[in-house]
């Protein structure tokens, strides 16, 4: 078990047994749910999710390194040894370019992140239709409540509501079905998991 599916187990074991998670993990397990399956599903959206924030974290942090990059190298154009760093004939305006540059860049990378946060994830989508169709399949019903309340708890700090969960099950309905119809992928997931 990799240590990343490891803390990821241990964080959603962590959320299920909060009161309102604990109730709704037992209702699907006495609907017909199976423990370790679901267990596993709900690594996945977490997983998926640490992706996700980890990602746009990286990101910020590149941005401001960037532009204090940026600073720093305009910053050159006023000292007087700058001459001497062996850059083409002019240095300063190579160095007012060189740092132009990196705040062209810094901004864009800052723009990517604020996409990042705003963007469906496809991880976190996929994670979400495994877990629906698998409480469908194993329990005849969608169990909107139930699976709502256990991905607000595993997501943690995301409002995620009844109603919410409604709207993107109907959205989703036809994908939720195409992904009961690829087993042979979930058969490619297992075996890459158990690495």
């Amino acid at each position: 078990m990799t240590d990343a599916r490891t803390d990821a187990l241990k964080t959603v074991t962590k959320a299920l047994n909060e009161s309102a998670a604990a109730a709704a993990f037992d209702a699907l397990l006495q609907s017909g749910c199976d423990r370790e399956e679901l267990l596993e599903l709900f690594a996945q959206l977490r997983r998926a999710e640490i992706r996700r924030a980890r990602t746009t974290k990286t990101l910020k942090k590149l941005a401001k390194t960037l532009k204090e990059a940026s600073t720093g190298v305009a910053d050159l154009t006023t000292w007087g040894e700058a001459g001497n760093l062996g850059l083409p004939d002019d240095p300063r305006t190579w160095l007012l370019s060189f740092g132009h540059d990196l705040e062209l860049l810094a901004d864009a990378i800052r723009e990517r992140a604020a996409a990042e946060r705003t963007q469906v994830d496809l991880r976190v989508e996929r994670a979400r239709k495994r877990i629906v169709r698998q409480v469908i399949q194993r329990t005849d019903r969608p169990h909107d409540e139930h699976v709502a309340v256990l991905i607000g708890a595993v997501l943690g700090g995301n409002e995620y509501s009844v109603q919410q969960h409604l709207v993107w099950r109907t959205l989703n309905r036809m994908a939720i079905e195409a992904e009961a119809l690829e087993p042979e992928r979930d058969e490619a997931d297992k075996e890459r998991l158990s690495r």
